[in-house]
């Protein structure tokens, strides 16, 4: 209870602290020259944290403005919100859906509409009026409006509708079932059959990282040979031909096999009948069955392990986290010399249910399918709806490509024969969509609808498209792509199509004539046309896209009116498994995945001939662009990489070749992350950008080219759900001001769709944990309220049963009964809260509320550390990469106990103020419980709960950040911080969780001194360690590569672009800026500023734009060390606290008065070295002293002088004007003539002001600080 009523306490006192600014403020106005008018405006008029929004759902939206001006002091005092239903009854000032009426509050921020009911798919126009602090009227000039949704209508009987043909790409498929039988007839014994042949990255030693090429290829072999001799038994024989040297072990004789089994279901009487085979490749290995029954495998180069029914197929001995060996590629046949054997009935299907037929071939004498050009009637013959093999006197290997089908299209015409007042386009995809209107891409997004957990919700996105369309004929036009539905969409490939097989799209354009009436076209199956020969042949997330423009000519207009689709078929309606089939399909408001910039290529080198590696200057998230020229059917190919190989040992002789300056390929493991373009011979040029994937990558291989493209012909798009940043931050360390270059970097790669971990390699997905502990500085750098708000639907949607949440969401289990805990699962509470704290949102704990409720009481009522009431059990990931580990559950009850904590805010923002105490009592026993266990009472250090130290970085930092120690063993927590670090040579030894809390940590204690040293360390493991070795985004690891020792073997696990450590952005903000939050002011309506000088830094300066407005901040240190310079704009409509370093607050001035006279801000008290001032808004410069004495006597202030003179910092005339002053000032004083001696101090400072050529500005700026702080003895 204590804690909860400390709070309610400190938001009284503010409140009451506010009302005192208030009144001062209104003492304060009328002494202003400017008018309201002329200085203020009302702008940035948003719904729902959005300009104009289409597409609302709610009946409840929240309006929010911003006031800007240039006033001190200035403050709304009265709202009145009008919507109506046209702009002109708008521009009347009727409010005919809803007129607020005049509202006496500040409140600027998440006002909730109180109208009528909203209709849907209805536009609503509104403005607001706002009375400033002089009870002026101001209107703003903007005109908006917003937009309802479908808002539970319906689609009109609209179909989700797709291809006929599944979309088989056999170069990038890693997960497979392959089916066949095969019959060896007597007088033979063995007969094979091929898959993975021909796989593009062996066939050329520049794309692999063996320098290997030549054919390749994996053959099951059915062996009858033992059987046939009375000497054993059947067997299954597995080869492998050109894939490299196994790991560890070296190249393998190819000539035998790689791997045996016994076969018991073939013998001796149905040796020569049809045997069905089946082979399910994934995740690097296959197992492999025939007639029903699976083969146990044993390998030959691993004696010593047993059979197995599942063979490492990957000569990298892995099935996970390698790149993946291997894919489908090519199929077929092989036959030994005097051999035969007959193959039928062969199917490629999809792993996953519901085992989506990808392709199979009808054999007769009219067949036309991939082996057509080997059917020779000799080695190659058609028989009994088979191929019979023969491998006369020479033997014969045959294989050939399965692949067919490409992306999707679709397209309707549709004839409007009335004037169009308007057209709205409602959309969304089992997929990822492109539409096109007449030949126009509608919209500016990308991947749309983008990621949710699709068993429970999909958004569908609102266009309008009323410029778009025409009266008379129109073409309504799109693409499908697989996205997050199906293909790859993690590391772990049995989630390969986790969703689904097809991509499919659910439409309604609805147009709105200028009689009243309305038209609907839906996706049906009648009307629509389906294509599945298009240019684009395959595209995928983590493979890439394949783009053949030779195509183009067959499709050339599809998106037009008029062209002729007589030869497209209709499409099917696409049904998913039940699980996926009915989920909810609301409005996905908010920023979308759109170009974040555009930047060119800044280099290029020729590592080997042909192969052209550019640099793009920083690790970006996007796609490439090229402009090319060559001859049609040149195939150009990109590869893109995080790294290239360093000029080191370890990779100049990899397998007898170098890989010095080829790319890194390594660690994207089963991401190809390859795009393919095929010309179509276009003389002028052709410039081709993939539409359906991304990639993370500084480096971009091109080849298939005969010279290198200049760098402006390569540029690349960067691709992010943040448009733009919202924070920014600088200092005279240029190491420090790479890193914030890199944390934004990383923000704006991940925050992609979801804040996926990583967004290069084969994973990309929504990891909590990482989440949660950069949620902080994710607000800071960009507005992302409805960016967090949509992740945290998919946190609920993806929630356990029992409570808990998953550690990454979308989670792939379908209505998961369990779910992850402590601490990737805290995210579930804290980005809600960070969210709730940032911009003042309450309604996204309204929602989630229950299931935060249900989270926290699933460990309060989980298992329990034995002996203990509150300390819980429930655990998961720990403090992931940390040099140096720290007791899980120590770090798990400290998260444990703030998530309590916050939880008891939130439960107090929205009036559960009972929940709140409860939590509350909670968490003074999780406290309580926590200091007993982990602190020992009198060495202070922390410990295990069996009593054993445990001294590390994590263990004090975490739960310091968290609140968790009590008063009593508080500051000594941070002093073993401060002292460790010190010890450890100001490195930082911390994992994902440690880290965040480190520096922020430290400066709450009173060592800012000791964080300012640990930022700017440049020795491993620190920030600035990847920094000087070339970092340009955040790395997974802290030595994630190094000039001296490369990847230092890993290779594999290793991500160049993982935001988690970059958490130290927060630091950057709030404490060496300054700008703080004031929890009980959520959304900055009142802020702190506590600026932090420290390290070798000599300025520092930065800003961050609030939901009310742009907070500035910066400090600047004079040569000597002795002046603190501070600059800070407070928005208008908002106040803050500034804590200023001073030696006293008579020794601080504000332009150039003594700041406690100043206008807009009043003193409050000096403490802990600080000067405490609470400010109106408006922007402010202060001057300081931090070294030194206070001047409180004319004998000081002399003293000042003449040492300034004795260094050189005033000369002469300067000189003597000021002594001469002191000496009348000192004259009238002993006279007790104070009006005389005031004119005089006055006449000092106008010199000092007069001869700026006589002196430096540090001592001008200190000795007019002096002189004001004398004067105000008079």
């Amino acid at each position: 209870m204590l804690l909860r009523k400390q709070r309610r306490t400190l938001k009284r006192i503010t409140m009451v602290m506010l009302a005192l600014l208030l009144v001062i403020s209104n003492f304060s106005l009328p002494l202003m020259a400017e008018t309201a008018s002329e200085t203020t405006q009302i702008s940035n008029l948003k719904v729902e944290s959005i300009v104009n929004p289409l597409g609302l759902e709610t009946q409840s939206p929240r309006f929010s403005w911003m006031m800007e001006s240039d006033r001190k002091g200035q403050k709304q005092t009265a709202y009145q919100i009008l919507v109506a239903s046209s702009n002109s009854k708008l521009d009347e000032g009727v409010g005919d859906i809803w007129d607020s009426g005049k509202v006496a509050s500040d409140q600027s921020i998440n006002i909730e509409y109180e109208g009528e009911a909203l209709s849907p798919t209805t536009r609503y126009y509104w403005t607001v009026k706002v009375w400033d602090s002089n009870d002026n009227l101001l209107t703003s000039d903007e005109k908006t409006w917003f937009e309802t949704g479908l808002m539970d209508t319906g689609w009109d009987n609209a179909e989700w509708i797709g291809g006929t043909e599944y979309v088989l790409n056999a170069s990038t498929k890693p997960v497979f079932n392959l089916e066949y039988e095969i019959t060896i007839p007597e007088g033979s014994t063995k007969g094979s059959f091929i898959f993975g042949a021909n796989d593009p990255r062996l066939l050329d030693r520049n794309k692999n990282n063996y320098s290997i090429e030549g054919e390749n290829y994996i053959k099951y072999e059915i062996d009858l040979a033992e059987l046939e001799e009375g000497t054993g038994p059947a067997k299954l024989d597995v080869y492998r031909k050109g894939y490299g040297p196994e790991k560890d072990i070296g190249q393998l004789d190819e000539t035998q096999p790689i791997a045996t089994g016994t076969i018991d279901s073939i013998n001796d009487s149905n040796k020569n009948e049809p045997h069905a085979v089946k082979i399910s490749v994934s995740s690097n290995a296959a197992t492999a069955s025939i007639n029903g029954q699976d083969i146990a495998i044993t390998r030959a180069a691993y004696p010593d392990e047993e059979a197995n029914n599942q063979l490492t197929l990957n000569p990298l001995n892995a099935v996970q986290d390698v790149p993946t060996f291997p894919r489908l590629n090519e199929i077929g046949f092989s036959v030994d010399p005097n051999q035969q054997a007959k193959f039928s009935n062969i199917k490629i299907s999809n792993v996953r249910e519901p085992n989506g037929v990808l392709f199979s071939e009808t054999i007769d004498s009219d067949y036309a399918g991939i082996f057509e050009d080997y059917v020779d009637g000799s080695q190659l013959v058609i028989e009994d709806e088979g191929f019979t093999v023969n491998g006369n006197s020479d033997g014969v290997t045959i294989y050939s490509d399965p692949s067919h089908t490409s992306d999707p299209m679709l397209r309707t015409e549709v004839d409007l024969s009335k004037e169009i007042q308007s057209a709205r386009l409602y959309a969304t995809a089992r997929g990822i969509y492109e539409f096109y209107i007449n030949g126009e891409k509608v919209g500016e997004d990308f991947f749309a609808p983008g990621a949710t957990e699709y068993a429970k919700r999909i958004t569908y996105q609102t266009y309008n498209v009323t410029d778009m369309m025409n009266e008379g004929e129109n073409a309504i036009s799109t693409m499908l792509s697989s996205g997050w539905w199906h293909d790859q969409m993690t590391f772990n490939l049995s989630n390969y199509n986790f969703f689904g097989d097809h991509s499919s799209l659910l439409a309604k354009l609805v147009i709105t004539y200028k009689d009243g009436t309305t038209e609907t076209v839906g996706t049906d199956t009648e009307n629509w046309k389906y294509y599945d020969e298009g240019p684009i042949t395959y595209s995928s997330f983590f493979s890439g896209e394949d783009y053949d423009a030779t195509r183009e000519e067959y499709v050339d207009g599809w998106d037009k009116p008029g062209f002729d689709d007589s030869e497209w078929s209709k499409p099917e309606v696409i049904t998913p498994l039940d699980e996926f089939v009915n989920p909810e399909i609301v409005s996905g408001v908010g920023e979308s995945v759109t170009e974040f910039e555009e930047i060119t290529a800044k280099s290029y080198t020729e590592p080997r001939p042909g192969v052209y590696v550019y640099d793009m200057g920083t690790n970006m998230v996007g796609v490439p662009q090229i402009t090319v020229t060559g001859e049609k059917g040149q195939v150009v190919t990109m590869r893109t990489a995080e790294m290239v190989y360093p000029d080191l040992p370890a990779y100049q002789d990899i397998n007898g070749s170098s890989m010095v300056g080829m790319i890194l390929t390594e660690n994207y493991r089963a991401a190809l992350s390859t795009d393919t373009y095929t010309l179509k011979g276009d003389k002028e040029g052709e410039t081709y950008q993939p539409r359906f994937t991304f990639h993370g990558y500084r480096y971009l291989e091109i080849t298939g080219i005969d010279e290198p493209l200049p760098l402006e012909q390569v540029k690349g798009i960067v691709l992010s759900s943040i448009n733009e940043l919202t924070g920014s931050y600088e200092t005279s360390h240029p190491l420090v001001n790479q890193l914030f270059e890199n944390i934004t970097r990383s923000q704006l790669g991940n925050f992609l769709s979801i804040p996926t971990d990583t967004p290069a390699r084969d994973e990309r997905m929504g990891w909590l944990g990482d989440a949660q502990v950069f949620a902080r500085t994710a607000t800071y750098n960009a507005d992302v309220q409805q960016f967090f708000a949509r992740f945290t639907d998919t946190m609920r949607d993806s929630q356990g049963a029992d409570g808990g949440y998953p550690n990454y969401a979308p989670r792939y289990v379908v209505d998961p009964q369990s779910g992850g805990w402590l601490a990737w699962a805290a995210a579930g509470v804290i980005v809600p809260y960070e969210t709730y704290q940032q911009y003042g949102d309450t309604k996204l704990i309204e929602e989630h509320y229950e299931s935060m409720t249900r989270f926290i009481n699933g460990i309060h009522n989980g298992d329990k550390i034995s002996g203990y009431q509150y300390l819980t059990n429930r655990s998961g990931i720990g403090d992931h990469i940390s040099v140096v580990p720290t007791d899980t559950s120590l770090m798990y009850n400290a998260i444990y106990g703030y998530l309590v904590r916050l939880m008891s805010e939130m439960a107090d923002a929205v009036g559960k103020t009972e929940d709140s105490d409860h939590y509350i009592e909670i968490h003074e026993g999780i406290k309580e419980e926590w200091n007993q266990t982990f602190v020992d009472p009198e060495t202070y250090q922390t410990r295990t709960t069996t009593g054993e130290e445990q001294h590390t970085q994590t263990s004090y930092s975490l739960p310091l950040y968290y609140g968790m120690f009590n008063d009593e063993y508080r500051q000594h927590a941070a002093d073993y911080l401060a002292n460790l670090t010190e010890e450890l040579g100001y490195t930082i030894t911390t994992g994902f969780l440690g880290t965040a809390p480190m520096n922020p940590a430290l400066s709450a204690n009173g060592h800012k001194d000791t964080a300012y040293k640990l930022l700017e360390s440049t020795d491993y493991p620190s920030w600035l360690y990847p920094v000087v070795n070339g970092a340009t985004s955040i790395w997974e690891r802290w030595n994630s590569y190094t000039h001296e020792d490369g990847f230092g073997g890993n290779n594999s696990m290793n991500s160049f672009n993982h935001y988690a450590l970059g958490a130290v952005g927060e630091w950057m903000y709030n404490y060496s800026l300054g700008i703080q939050r004031d929890a009980n002011n959520p959304g900055f309506k009142h802020f702190n500023l506590k600026p932090e000088f420290g390290g070798t830094m000599t300025y520092a300066k930065g800003s961050y734009n609030s939901i009310h407005g742009k907070i500035e901040s910066s400090w600047e240190l004079s040569e000597s060390g002795d002046i603190f310079t501070y600059e800070a704009t407070v928005p208008a409509n908002t106040t803050a606290t500034l804590y200023l370093p001073t030696v006293s607050e008579k020794m601080v001035i504000e332009g150039d008065i003594l700041a406690s006279n100043a206008e807009g801000l009043d003193f409050v008290k000096y403490e802990d070295g600080k000067a405490v001032f609470e400010l109106q808004s408006g922007s402010y410069e202060f001057h300081s002293v931090i070294n030194g004495s206070e001047i409180s006597t004319i004998e000081a202030l002399h003293e000042l002088l003449e040492d300034y003179i004795s260094s050189g910092d005033i000369t002469a005339p300067l000189t003597n004007q000021l002594e001469n002053s002191l000496k009348q000032v000192q004259h009238h004083t002993n006279k007790g003539a104070s009006e005389m001696a005031e004119k005089h101090i006055n006449n000092f400072i106008k010199h000092l002001g007069n001869k700026e050529e006589n002196s430096t500005e540090t001592s001008r700026v200190h000795l007019l600080i002096g002189a004001r702080s004398l004067s105000s003895m008079w």
